[in-house]
C-alpha cells in the first residue's frame, strides 16, 4: 500500500480498465463487421474473434494471435515453460496480463513473478525481459501500437 492508501493492484486495475475503455471508444469502422481476414494497421473492428486469427510463433515457445486497434496492439499468447523474451526496450508502454501460468518479468532490473491477478506494466523505453516459469497464456497490450507485431519473421 502506498503512503496515500492506494493499493498497487487498484492502480493496475484502473490502468487496465482505462486501456479497455480507450479501445472501445473507437468510432471509426473501416471494415464491415465479421470480416476477419488479414487485419490492416488502420483497421478498427468493433468485435474480433481472436480464435480465428493466425497463430505466429514470434519467438521460440511464444505462440501469438495479434490484432491492432487504431492506437494499440494486442497479443494473445500461449507460452511454453522455459521460453523467454530477451532483454529489450521500445517506445511503447506495455502491459502483461497473465491469464494462466507464471511469467518472471524483469522491468528495469526489478524481477517479479506475474500470474493471474498480478499485472506487469512496462513504461516507455524501459529495459525488460520475460521468462516463462510454466506453460500458460497471457495478453500483452502495447500503446501506442507496434506495427511490426504480428508480422512473420523470415
Amino acid at each position: 500500500m502506498s503512503p496515500n492508501g492506494v493499493l498497487a493492484s487498484d492502480v493496475c486495475l484502473a490502468w487496465s480498465i482505462a486501456l479497455v475503455k480507450l479501445a472501445l471508444s473507437v468510432e471509426k469502422v473501416v471494415r464491415p463487421i465479421g470480416v476477419l481476414e488479414s487485419l490492416a494497421w488502420n483497421t478498427a473492428m468493433p468485435f474480433i474473434d481472436t480464435t480465428a486469427l493466425e497463430v505466429i510463433e514470434r519467438l521460440p515457445g511464444w505462440y501469438g494471435r495479434y490484432f491492432h486497434s487504431p492506437n494499440m496492439t494486442f497479443a494473445h499468447y500461449d507460452f511454453k515453460r522455459g521460453s523467454s523474451i530477451h532483454e529489450h526496450f521500445h517506445p511503447q508502454e506495455e502491459v502483461y496480463e497473465v491469464i494462466e501460468g507464471e511469467l518472471e518479468l524483469t522491468i528495469d532490473g526489478v524481477t517479479q513473478v506475474a500470474r493471474q491477478g498480478l499485472v506487469g506494466i512496462v513504461p516507455s523505453n524501459v529495459r525488460h525481459s520475460v521468462k516463462a516459469l510454466s506453460d500458460g497464456r497471457a495478453i500483452i497490450v502495447d500503446y501506442p501500437l507496434r506495427r511490426e507485431m504480428g508480422e512473420r519473421r523470415s
